[in-house]
Protein backbone atom coordinates (compact mmCIF):
# COMPACT_ATOMS: atom_id res chain seq x y z
CA UNK A 1 0.00 0.00 0.00
CA UNK A 2 1.33 3.21 -0.80
CA UNK A 3 2.23 6.45 1.56
CA UNK A 4 0.20 9.40 0.28
CA UNK A 5 1.49 13.25 1.01
CA UNK A 6 -0.18 16.81 -0.34
CA UNK A 7 1.74 18.39 -2.83
CA UNK A 8 1.09 21.90 -3.54
CA UNK A 9 0.26 22.59 -7.31
CA UNK A 10 2.77 25.65 -7.52
CA UNK A 11 5.65 23.38 -5.96
CA UNK A 12 5.36 21.06 -8.79
CA UNK A 13 4.48 22.80 -11.94
CA UNK A 14 5.05 26.29 -12.99
CA UNK A 15 1.72 28.45 -14.88
CA UNK A 16 1.86 29.30 -18.28
CA UNK A 17 -0.09 31.15 -20.74
CA UNK A 18 0.29 32.05 -24.73
CA UNK A 19 2.05 35.18 -25.83
CA UNK A 20 -0.23 35.92 -28.81
CA UNK A 21 -4.19 37.37 -28.17
CA UNK A 22 -5.43 34.63 -30.12
CA UNK A 23 -8.58 34.99 -31.09
CA UNK A 24 -11.32 32.63 -33.23
CA UNK A 25 -11.02 34.14 -36.34
CA UNK A 26 -7.18 32.96 -36.30
CA UNK A 27 -8.57 29.70 -36.95
CA UNK A 28 -7.83 28.69 -40.49
CA UNK A 29 -7.18 25.23 -40.36
CA UNK A 30 -3.63 25.02 -40.85
CA UNK A 31 -0.72 24.74 -37.65
CA UNK A 32 -0.68 23.76 -34.03
CA UNK A 33 -4.06 23.04 -32.42
CA UNK A 34 -5.62 26.31 -30.51
CA UNK A 35 -6.69 25.33 -27.21
CA UNK A 36 -8.80 27.43 -24.70
CA UNK A 37 -11.27 26.55 -21.96
CA UNK A 38 -14.36 24.62 -21.99
CA UNK A 39 -15.35 21.03 -22.33
CA UNK A 40 -16.54 20.34 -25.89
CA UNK A 41 -13.73 19.23 -27.65
CA UNK A 42 -11.99 19.28 -24.37
CA UNK A 43 -11.19 23.06 -25.47
CA UNK A 44 -10.28 22.65 -28.83
CA UNK A 45 -11.29 25.45 -31.27
CA UNK A 46 -8.91 24.52 -34.45
CA UNK A 47 -6.01 24.77 -35.96
CA UNK A 48 -4.16 28.30 -36.38
CA UNK A 49 -0.91 29.12 -38.20
CA UNK A 50 -0.39 32.34 -36.47
CA UNK A 51 2.45 32.57 -35.19
CA UNK A 52 2.24 32.19 -31.57
CA UNK A 53 4.17 30.38 -28.35
CA UNK A 54 3.65 26.55 -28.95
CA UNK A 55 3.71 24.28 -25.96
CA UNK A 56 5.09 20.85 -26.42
CA UNK A 57 2.92 17.09 -26.39
CA UNK A 58 2.76 16.11 -23.05
CA UNK A 59 1.75 19.13 -21.65
CA UNK A 60 -1.01 19.45 -18.72
CA UNK A 61 -3.64 22.13 -19.11
CA UNK A 62 -6.16 24.02 -16.77
CA UNK A 63 -8.62 26.46 -17.85
CA UNK A 64 -10.52 28.56 -15.37
CA UNK A 65 -13.60 26.39 -14.88
CA UNK A 66 -11.08 24.50 -13.41
CA UNK A 67 -10.96 21.40 -16.63
CA UNK A 68 -7.73 19.44 -16.53
CA UNK A 69 -6.30 17.62 -19.47
CA UNK A 70 -2.63 16.56 -20.68
CA UNK A 71 -2.27 17.51 -24.15
CA UNK A 72 -0.54 14.96 -26.37
CA UNK A 73 0.11 16.97 -29.27
CA UNK A 74 1.42 20.36 -29.92
CA UNK A 75 -0.60 23.57 -29.46
CA UNK A 76 -1.26 27.18 -28.92
CA UNK A 77 -2.82 29.05 -26.52
CA UNK A 78 -4.30 33.10 -26.06
CA UNK A 79 -2.12 35.89 -23.92
CA UNK A 80 -5.58 35.81 -21.73
CA UNK A 81 -5.50 33.67 -18.49
CA UNK A 82 -8.66 31.48 -19.29
CA UNK A 83 -6.36 28.35 -19.74
CA UNK A 84 -2.62 27.31 -17.75
CA UNK A 85 0.13 25.11 -19.25
CA UNK A 86 1.56 23.56 -16.31
CA UNK A 87 5.37 23.03 -17.02
CA UNK A 88 6.75 20.58 -14.87
CA UNK A 89 10.28 21.26 -12.45
CA UNK A 90 11.15 18.07 -12.97
CA UNK A 91 10.53 15.39 -15.04
CA UNK A 92 7.40 13.47 -15.47
CA UNK A 93 6.55 10.34 -16.81
CA UNK A 94 2.95 10.07 -19.20
CA UNK A 95 1.14 7.90 -17.08
CA UNK A 96 1.91 10.05 -13.93
CA UNK A 97 0.88 12.97 -15.84
CA UNK A 98 -2.86 11.42 -16.36
CA UNK A 99 -2.52 10.37 -12.57
CA UNK A 100 -2.14 13.50 -11.63
CA UNK A 101 -4.91 15.20 -14.36
CA UNK A 102 -7.21 12.76 -12.47
CA UNK A 103 -6.08 14.50 -8.89
CA UNK A 104 -6.92 17.45 -10.60
CA UNK A 105 -10.49 16.66 -11.40
CA UNK A 106 -12.04 18.31 -8.40
CA UNK A 107 -11.18 21.53 -9.49
CA UNK A 108 -13.89 21.32 -11.78
CA UNK A 109 -16.43 21.00 -9.36
CA UNK A 110 -15.38 24.06 -7.57
CA UNK A 111 -15.04 26.59 -10.30
CA UNK A 112 -17.55 28.34 -12.99
CA UNK A 113 -18.50 31.60 -14.37
CA UNK A 114 -18.85 32.61 -10.71
CA UNK A 115 -15.90 31.85 -9.27
CA UNK A 116 -13.07 31.60 -11.69
CA UNK A 117 -9.75 29.43 -11.47
CA UNK A 118 -6.24 31.81 -11.46
CA UNK A 119 -3.05 30.58 -11.44
CA UNK A 120 -3.28 32.68 -7.73
CA UNK A 121 -5.79 30.19 -6.55
CA UNK A 122 -4.14 27.00 -8.71
CA UNK A 123 -0.56 27.30 -7.35
CA UNK A 124 -1.59 26.91 -3.83
CA UNK A 125 -4.40 24.03 -4.64
CA UNK A 126 -2.74 20.47 -2.63
CA UNK A 127 -2.80 17.20 -4.32
CA UNK A 128 -2.43 13.86 -2.47
CA UNK A 129 -0.03 11.92 -4.49
CA UNK A 130 1.49 8.69 -3.99
CA UNK A 131 5.68 8.95 -2.31
CA UNK A 132 8.69 7.19 -2.28
CA UNK A 133 10.50 6.15 1.06
CA UNK A 134 12.17 9.65 0.63
CA UNK A 135 8.67 12.04 0.20
CA UNK A 136 8.88 12.55 -2.87
CA UNK A 137 6.38 11.97 -5.75
CA UNK A 138 6.38 8.66 -6.53
CA UNK A 139 6.28 8.66 -9.85
CA UNK A 140 7.15 4.98 -10.58
CA UNK A 141 3.88 4.33 -8.83
CA UNK A 142 2.14 6.74 -10.62
CA UNK A 143 2.79 4.96 -13.56
CA UNK A 144 2.11 1.44 -12.63
CA UNK A 145 -1.26 2.33 -10.89
CA UNK A 146 -1.91 3.59 -14.65
CA UNK A 147 -1.30 0.87 -16.78
CA UNK A 148 -3.10 -1.20 -14.12
CA UNK A 149 -6.36 0.70 -14.48
CA UNK A 150 -5.86 0.95 -18.31
CA UNK A 151 -5.59 -2.79 -18.28
CA UNK A 152 -9.11 -3.12 -16.14
CA UNK A 153 -10.67 -0.78 -18.45
CA UNK A 154 -9.57 -2.25 -21.78
CA UNK A 155 -10.82 -5.71 -20.90
CA UNK A 156 -14.59 -4.30 -19.22
CA UNK A 157 -14.75 -2.50 -23.00
CA UNK A 158 -13.68 -5.95 -24.72
CA UNK A 159 -16.49 -7.75 -22.20
CA UNK A 160 -18.74 -4.38 -23.50
CA UNK A 161 -18.46 -4.64 -27.14
CA UNK A 162 -19.11 -8.42 -27.35
CA UNK A 163 -22.01 -8.56 -24.69
CA UNK A 164 -24.05 -5.61 -26.89
CA UNK A 165 -23.20 -7.29 -30.19
CA UNK A 166 -21.03 -4.03 -30.77
CA UNK A 167 -18.05 -6.06 -31.84
CA UNK A 168 -19.73 -6.47 -35.01
CA UNK A 169 -18.26 -3.82 -36.90
CA UNK A 170 -18.60 -5.36 -40.56
CA UNK A 171 -20.18 -3.46 -43.49
CA UNK A 172 -23.07 -4.68 -45.21
CA UNK A 173 -23.86 -4.37 -48.81
CA UNK A 174 -26.91 -2.21 -47.86
CA UNK A 175 -24.48 -0.27 -44.98
CA UNK A 176 -22.03 0.46 -48.00
CA UNK A 177 -24.90 1.75 -50.00
CA UNK A 178 -26.09 3.75 -47.41
CA UNK A 179 -22.66 5.16 -46.51
CA UNK A 180 -21.81 5.98 -50.21
CA UNK A 181 -24.09 8.42 -50.07
CA UNK A 182 -23.65 12.35 -47.98
CA UNK A 183 -27.19 12.79 -46.44
CA UNK A 184 -26.14 16.41 -44.97
CA UNK A 185 -25.20 17.49 -48.93
CA UNK A 186 -28.80 17.18 -49.29
CA UNK A 187 -29.81 19.60 -46.67
CA UNK A 188 -29.51 22.28 -48.68
CA UNK A 189 -31.17 23.02 -52.45
CA UNK A 190 -30.28 19.57 -53.97
CA UNK A 191 -33.32 17.07 -55.16
CA UNK A 192 -31.05 13.97 -54.48
CA UNK A 193 -28.70 12.46 -51.94
CA UNK A 194 -25.38 12.15 -53.97
CA UNK A 195 -25.20 9.67 -56.22
CA UNK A 196 -22.66 6.81 -56.14
CA UNK A 197 -22.93 3.43 -58.01
CA UNK A 198 -26.23 3.88 -59.82
CA UNK A 199 -27.71 4.59 -56.29
CA UNK A 200 -29.81 7.75 -55.66
CA UNK A 201 -31.87 8.81 -52.80
CA UNK A 202 -34.59 11.33 -53.26
CA UNK A 203 -35.11 14.26 -50.51
CA UNK A 204 -37.62 16.57 -49.86
CA UNK A 205 -38.70 19.66 -47.62
CA UNK A 206 -40.67 19.05 -44.43
CA UNK A 207 -41.36 22.08 -42.01
CA UNK A 208 -40.65 21.03 -38.42
CA UNK A 209 -43.69 21.99 -36.95
CA UNK A 210 -45.13 19.15 -39.42
CA UNK A 211 -42.91 16.46 -37.78
CA UNK A 212 -42.35 17.46 -34.12
CA UNK A 213 -44.48 19.11 -31.44
CA UNK A 214 -43.19 21.10 -28.03
CA UNK A 215 -43.74 18.81 -24.90
CA UNK A 216 -45.38 21.08 -21.81
CA UNK A 217 -41.88 20.10 -19.91
CA UNK A 218 -41.08 23.75 -18.56
CA UNK A 219 -38.34 24.62 -15.37
CA UNK A 220 -39.51 24.76 -12.51
CA UNK A 221 -39.18 28.63 -10.69
CA UNK A 222 -35.58 29.47 -10.24
CA UNK A 223 -35.37 28.69 -6.37
CA UNK A 224 -37.03 25.49 -6.60
CA UNK A 225 -35.01 23.93 -9.28
CA UNK A 226 -31.54 25.41 -7.71
CA UNK A 227 -32.49 23.18 -4.61
CA UNK A 228 -33.48 20.23 -6.45
CA UNK A 229 -30.52 19.92 -8.89
CA UNK A 230 -27.12 18.48 -8.67
CA UNK A 231 -24.20 19.33 -10.68
CA UNK A 232 -23.17 15.59 -11.07
CA UNK A 233 -25.13 12.52 -11.52
CA UNK A 234 -25.74 10.17 -8.85
CA UNK A 235 -27.68 7.34 -7.86
CA UNK A 236 -31.06 9.86 -6.68
CA UNK A 237 -30.54 12.40 -9.57
CA UNK A 238 -29.83 10.21 -12.71
CA UNK A 239 -32.06 12.82 -14.82
CA UNK A 240 -29.88 14.92 -17.43
CA UNK A 241 -31.04 18.47 -16.98
CA UNK A 242 -30.81 20.65 -19.89
CA UNK A 243 -29.89 24.62 -20.07
CA UNK A 244 -27.90 27.29 -22.09
CA UNK A 245 -24.96 24.66 -22.36
CA UNK A 246 -22.92 23.92 -25.76
CA UNK A 247 -21.42 20.25 -25.58
CA UNK A 248 -22.47 17.17 -22.81
CA UNK A 249 -25.76 17.19 -25.30
CA UNK A 250 -27.15 20.59 -23.47
CA UNK A 251 -26.74 18.92 -19.60
CA UNK A 252 -25.44 20.94 -17.10
CA UNK A 253 -27.52 19.89 -13.96
CA UNK A 254 -29.09 16.53 -13.26
CA UNK A 255 -32.06 15.89 -11.00
CA UNK A 256 -34.81 13.49 -9.67
CA UNK A 257 -37.33 11.66 -11.61
CA UNK A 258 -39.60 12.48 -8.40
CA UNK A 259 -38.59 16.28 -8.78
CA UNK A 260 -38.23 16.91 -12.89
CA UNK A 261 -41.11 16.03 -15.57
CA UNK A 262 -38.83 14.01 -18.54
CA UNK A 263 -38.87 12.31 -22.29
CA UNK A 264 -37.55 9.66 -24.24
CA UNK A 265 -36.95 9.61 -27.41
CA UNK A 266 -36.77 13.15 -28.27
CA UNK A 267 -34.86 16.62 -29.47
CA UNK A 268 -33.61 19.40 -26.96
CA UNK A 269 -33.77 22.79 -28.55
CA UNK A 270 -31.35 25.11 -26.58
CA UNK A 271 -33.02 29.18 -27.23
CA UNK A 272 -30.64 31.23 -24.96
CA UNK A 273 -26.91 31.75 -24.81
CA UNK A 274 -24.04 33.06 -26.38
CA UNK A 275 -22.99 30.19 -27.78
CA UNK A 276 -25.05 28.11 -27.19
CA UNK A 277 -28.37 29.57 -28.63
CA UNK A 278 -29.89 27.60 -31.70
CA UNK A 279 -28.07 23.98 -30.10
CA UNK A 280 -29.51 20.56 -30.74
CA UNK A 281 -29.15 17.53 -29.02
CA UNK A 282 -31.58 14.10 -29.29
CA UNK A 283 -31.88 12.22 -25.98
CA UNK A 284 -32.99 8.62 -25.93
CA UNK A 285 -32.86 8.42 -22.22
CA UNK A 286 -34.85 10.37 -19.94
CA UNK A 287 -34.18 13.69 -19.93
CA UNK A 288 -35.58 17.26 -18.07
CA UNK A 289 -35.34 20.69 -18.56
CA UNK A 290 -33.35 22.91 -16.08
CA UNK A 291 -33.53 26.62 -18.06
CA UNK A 292 -33.50 27.95 -21.61
CA UNK A 293 -34.63 24.85 -23.78
CA UNK A 294 -37.32 22.97 -24.00
CA UNK A 295 -38.12 19.43 -25.72
CA UNK A 296 -39.89 17.98 -28.92
CA UNK A 297 -41.12 15.33 -30.06
CA UNK A 298 -41.70 13.44 -33.28
CA UNK A 299 -45.75 13.28 -33.53
CA UNK A 300 -45.28 9.48 -34.91
CA UNK A 301 -43.24 6.00 -33.27
CA UNK A 302 -39.56 6.59 -34.71
CA UNK A 303 -36.24 4.99 -33.84
CA UNK A 304 -33.81 7.09 -32.00
CA UNK A 305 -31.30 6.36 -34.67
CA UNK A 306 -34.33 8.43 -36.94
CA UNK A 307 -34.54 10.85 -34.15
CA UNK A 308 -30.71 11.70 -34.11
CA UNK A 309 -30.13 11.88 -37.98
CA UNK A 310 -33.09 14.18 -37.68
CA UNK A 311 -30.95 16.12 -34.69
CA UNK A 312 -28.22 16.76 -37.29
CA UNK A 313 -30.06 17.86 -39.72
CA UNK A 314 -31.45 20.62 -37.82
CA UNK A 315 -28.29 21.32 -36.17
CA UNK A 316 -27.29 22.75 -39.66
CA UNK A 317 -30.11 24.97 -40.43
CA UNK A 318 -30.79 26.08 -37.09
CA UNK A 319 -27.60 26.73 -35.43
CA UNK A 320 -26.23 29.40 -37.88
CA UNK A 321 -29.70 30.77 -37.45
CA UNK A 322 -30.38 32.04 -33.66
CA UNK A 323 -27.87 33.95 -31.67
CA UNK A 324 -28.65 35.39 -27.88
CA UNK A 325 -30.23 38.24 -29.31
CA UNK A 326 -32.33 36.04 -31.56
CA UNK A 327 -33.70 33.22 -29.26
CA UNK A 328 -34.61 30.18 -31.45
CA UNK A 329 -37.93 29.53 -29.56
CA UNK A 330 -40.67 27.37 -30.78
CA UNK A 331 -44.08 28.94 -31.74
CA UNK A 332 -43.66 31.29 -34.99
CA UNK A 333 -39.77 30.37 -35.38
CA UNK A 334 -38.11 27.03 -35.18
CA UNK A 335 -41.47 25.10 -35.75
CA UNK A 336 -41.63 27.01 -39.16
CA UNK A 337 -38.00 26.40 -39.66
CA UNK A 338 -37.62 23.40 -42.79
CA UNK A 339 -35.56 21.03 -43.25
CA UNK A 340 -34.31 18.34 -46.31
CA UNK A 341 -35.30 14.43 -45.53
CA UNK A 342 -34.83 11.95 -47.78
CA UNK A 343 -38.43 10.15 -48.23
CA UNK A 344 -39.86 6.94 -49.60
CA UNK A 345 -41.27 6.38 -52.89
CA UNK A 346 -44.72 7.85 -51.30
CA UNK A 347 -43.04 10.99 -50.44
CA UNK A 348 -42.90 10.81 -46.50
CA UNK A 349 -40.11 10.76 -44.51
CA UNK A 350 -38.27 7.85 -44.84
CA UNK A 351 -37.12 7.01 -41.07
CA UNK A 352 -35.90 3.48 -41.89
CA UNK A 353 -33.71 4.64 -44.09
CA UNK A 354 -32.27 7.33 -41.52
CA UNK A 355 -31.92 4.57 -38.66
CA UNK A 356 -30.30 2.15 -41.09
CA UNK A 357 -27.78 5.31 -42.24
CA UNK A 358 -27.04 6.24 -38.29
CA UNK A 359 -26.43 2.65 -37.73
CA UNK A 360 -23.96 2.14 -40.35
CA UNK A 361 -22.08 5.15 -39.01
CA UNK A 362 -22.11 3.47 -35.72
CA UNK A 363 -20.52 0.46 -37.13
CA UNK A 364 -17.19 2.69 -38.61
CA UNK A 365 -17.36 4.49 -35.31
CA UNK A 366 -17.38 0.70 -33.82
CA UNK A 367 -14.73 -0.12 -35.70
CA UNK A 368 -12.19 2.64 -35.03
CA UNK A 369 -12.79 1.73 -31.01
CA UNK A 370 -11.85 -2.07 -31.75
CA UNK A 371 -8.63 -0.98 -33.65
CA UNK A 372 -7.89 1.51 -30.93
CA UNK A 373 -8.67 -1.34 -28.27
CA UNK A 374 -6.29 -4.21 -29.97
CA UNK A 375 -3.90 -1.70 -30.30
CA UNK A 376 -4.27 -0.89 -26.40
CA UNK A 377 -4.76 -4.75 -25.82
CA UNK A 378 -0.98 -5.24 -27.67
CA UNK A 379 0.73 -2.19 -25.99
CA UNK A 380 -0.49 -3.34 -22.74
CA UNK A 381 0.89 -6.63 -22.74
CA UNK A 382 4.19 -5.44 -23.73
CA UNK A 383 4.26 -3.67 -20.58
CA UNK A 384 2.66 -6.45 -18.43
CA UNK A 385 5.30 -8.72 -19.74
CA UNK A 386 7.94 -6.41 -18.09
CA UNK A 387 5.53 -6.05 -14.69
CA UNK A 388 4.27 -8.36 -12.32
CA UNK A 389 0.88 -7.85 -13.90
CA UNK A 390 -2.01 -10.03 -15.11
CA UNK A 391 -3.90 -8.85 -18.03
CA UNK A 392 -7.83 -10.27 -17.86
CA UNK A 393 -9.18 -13.25 -19.32
CA UNK A 394 -12.25 -12.02 -21.51
CA UNK A 395 -14.69 -15.01 -22.07
CA UNK A 396 -15.86 -14.24 -26.33
CA UNK A 397 -19.31 -15.76 -26.36
CA UNK A 398 -18.85 -15.87 -29.95
CA UNK A 399 -16.52 -15.74 -32.70
CA UNK A 400 -15.13 -12.01 -33.32
CA UNK A 401 -15.22 -11.19 -36.81
CA UNK A 402 -12.66 -9.25 -38.45
CA UNK A 403 -13.25 -5.19 -38.83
Amino acid sequence: MANYKEFRVGDLFEGKTGDVDLQARDIDGKGEYFVNSGVQNQGIKGRTSRKARIFPAGTITVDFFGNAYLRNFPFKMATHNHVFALIGKQEIPHNAKLYIVAALSKLSSLHSFNNMLTWTILQDVKIQLPVTPTGEPDFAYMEERITELEVERIAELERYLVATGLDDCVLSEEDKRILSLSPFEALGNNTYLLPASGFRKKVAEFKIGDLFEKLNINPLPNGIRQKLAVKHSDVTHPIPLTAAKMGDNGTMYWGSPDDFKTANNCIVVVYDGAVSAGSIYAHEGPVGIFSHSYIIKSKTNIPFAATLFIAGAMQKVIYPKYSRDNPSRWTNKVENDKIYLPITDLGQPDFDYMASYIRAQEKLAIADVIKLKDKSIAEAEAIIANKNLRFPNVNNTKEQQPC
